[in-house]
């Protein structure tokens, strides 16, 4: 009798470790992944990029044999399905990493402490650079450098949502940059 309550006992236990872990994550509906997805302009270009190029050179490929074409005009065509596919492979990490903080990582508060600006700039803004820090679920301050264009969407508080990845604190995302898709359901 009582070794049947002690094995029921630790198959309640486990039971309860798996549920917590289960609750743990988050839990994102697949809609918000689409949206995330159909609202990437990256990965649409790399996608068009990529059918286009090879829709052309396919059939310069097929004409190469029969010494049609010279060399150069397919070499030239190769470079539209080799950016389409960076593009594409560029933009899916990014996405990836975004998807994975939702589901796995942490949201914290941090703090600017530098802004500098780069040498770079995207749609004519400029990339600036932020150094922020922030105090971890594990009660220890990190510093984390983050790069973004978006100078208009974060905010002018002195404390700043972020997420960050629970086993490596320094991946970190501050919340008001994430695509619009994204902020809907934090």
């Amino acid at each position: 009798m009582k070794s049947q309550y002690r094995e029921l006992k630790k198959k309640d236990e486990k039971s309860d470790k798996k549920n917590k872990q289960i609750i743990k994550s988050r839990i994102i509906p697949y809609v918000v992944y689409i949206r995330i997805i159909s609202g990437d302009v990256g990965l649409l270009l790399g996608f068009i990029f990529s059918i286009v190029g090879f829709s052309i050179l396919i059939p310069f490929l097929v004409a190469i044999p029969s010494g049609v074409f010279p060399i150069w005009v397919i070499i030239i065509l190769c470079k539209f399905p080799i950016v389409g596919l960076s593009l594409l492979i560029v933009r899916t990490i990014y996405i990836y990493r975004i998807i994975y903080l939702l589901k796995y990582g942490e949201i914290g508060l941090g703090k600017i402490i530098n802004t500098e600006p780069t040498n770079v700039t995207v749609n004519n803004q400029r990339v600036y650079k932020f150094v922020i820090e922030f105090v971890a679920k594990d009660k220890k301050k990190y510093t984390s450098k983050i790069k973004t264009h978006k100078i208009g969407l974060i905010s002018n508080n002195s404390q700043e949502k972020l997420l960050y990845n629970i086993r490596n604190p320094k991946r970190v995302v501050l919340i008001d940059i994430l695509p619009e898709q994204v902020n809907e359901i934090l």
